[in-house]
C-alpha cells in the first residue's frame, strides 16, 4: 500500500528531534516547522517566483504546508499535483481532499439534506481515488455549506478511507463557540452545537475509525464564550488518554476571517452583511477588521 508523503514527514521529524544534540538532522528538526491548516494553497498555484516560492512561509522556518483546508479542494487532485509539480514551489505541500468538494460532487444543489447511503458510498469512492492521486487526508468544513448538512456517519464513512493509507481527518468543525456562525434564533429550532459538541464529534469519528484527526484552528470564539476552551483541551486529553488519535491546532493571532457567499454573519447579537466574494475579519470584542 502507498505510504503517503504525512507518513514519510512524520517519521522524519521523529526521527530528528531524536538525533544527538549538535547534528545537522538536531539543527534541522530545531529551525523548521510545518503549518498543518495552510491557506495559501491558491497562491502558490502561480508562475510567479514571489508566488510560488512563499518566501513569507519558508522565511519563518515553515517548509510544509497542508493545503485544500476546511472541506475544498480543487478536483481532480491528480491535476492539482501535476500543476505544483511542473511550476515548482518553495515549501513542501501536502494535498487533501474536500469533503465539501465531493459532497457538491454527488448531490449537486441537493446538498441541503442528509446523504443517503448510496451517496455516501458514491462519496467514499472518491474520496478513495483523491488518495490514490496524492491526497494526503480529508478535510472539512461542517460550519459551511455544504459540509453543514452532513451527519457524523456521513463523515465517519469518509474518514474511514484514510485508514489504509494512514491519512489524516482535519475538520473546521460544527461551532467554535456558542453557536455557529449560520445560527439565527428566529429561523433555526432547536439548540446549535456549541464547541464542546464540534469537539465531541471529531473525537467520535477519530474513536470509530481509527485514524488520526485534528480540530482544526481551535478556539472559544466570542467574547461571552471565553474561559470555555478548558473544557475542549480536557475532552480532548480524555479521549487521548483513552487512545484517540486527536490533535487540535491553533493560530496565533486574535483574528479571524471567513469566506461568505451573500450571507449573514451573527457574532453574539452582532450581524454583519457580507457581500458575496468579501472577506470579513473580527478581531476580538466582535468588532470588524478594518
Amino acid at each position: 500500500m502507498r505510504m503517503p508523503a504525512l507518513v514519510a514527514v512524520f517519521a522524519l521529524l521523529s526521527l530528528s528531534t531524536t538525533s544527538p544534540t549538535g547534528t545537522v538532522a538536531h539543527l534541522a528538526a530545531q529551525r523548521t516547522a510545518d503549518d498543518g491548516s495552510s491557506r495559501s494553497g491558491r497562491t502558490i498555484r502561480n508562475d510567479s517566483i514571489h508566488r510560488k516560492s512563499a518566501p513569507n512561509v519558508v522565511s519563518q522556518g515553515v517548509t510544509t504546508i497542508v493545503v485544500n483546508q476546511d472541506g475544498r479542494s480543487p478536483w481532480p487532485v491528480a491535476d492539482q499535483r501535476a500543476t505544483l509539480e511542473a511550476q515548482g514551489v518553495g515549501p513542501n505541500v501536502m494535498l487533501m481532499v474536500g469533503h465539501g468538494t465531493v459532497r457538491r460532487m454527488v448531490l449537486g444543489d441537493d446538498f441541503r439534506r442528509p446523504s443517503t447511503a448510496a451517496e455516501t458510498a458514491r462519496m467514499a469512492a472518491l474520496v478513495r481515488q483523491a488518495l490514490e492521486e496524492g491526497a494526503v487526508g480529508l478535510s472539512a468544513g461542517l460550519e459551511y455549506s455544504p459540509g453543514r448538512w452532513s451527519t457524523t456517519d456521513e463523515v465517519a464513512v469518509l474518514a474511514a478511507e484514510l485508514a489504509p493509507y494512514d491519512g489524516v481527518y482535519i475538520s473546521h468543525e460544527r461551532a467554535e463557540g456558542a453557536d455557529p456562525m449560520w445560527y439565527l434564533p428566529s429561523q433555526h429550532e432547536g439548540r446549535p452545537p456549541t464547541l464542546q459538541d464540534a469537539v465531541l464529534e471529531t473525537i467520535e469519528i477519530g474513536r470509530r475509525t481509527g485514524v488520526r484527526v485534528v480540530a482544526s484552528h481551535i478556539k472559544a470564539k466570542g467574547v461571552a464564550y471565553w474561559g470555555s476552551s478548558a473544557s475542549a483541551i480536557q475532552i480532548i486529553q480524555r479521549a487521548r488518554d483513552e487512545g484517540v488519535r486527536v490533535w487540535a491546532d491553533q493560530y496565533p493571532y486574535p483574528t479571524s476571517g471567513v469566506l461568505v457567499n451573500g450571507e449573514f454573519v451573527v457574532e453574539h447579537g452582532e450581524i454583519l452583511m457580507a457581500l458575496p466574494g468579501r472577506v470579513i475579519a473580527s478581531r476580538r470584542g466582535g468588532r470588524p477588521a478594518a
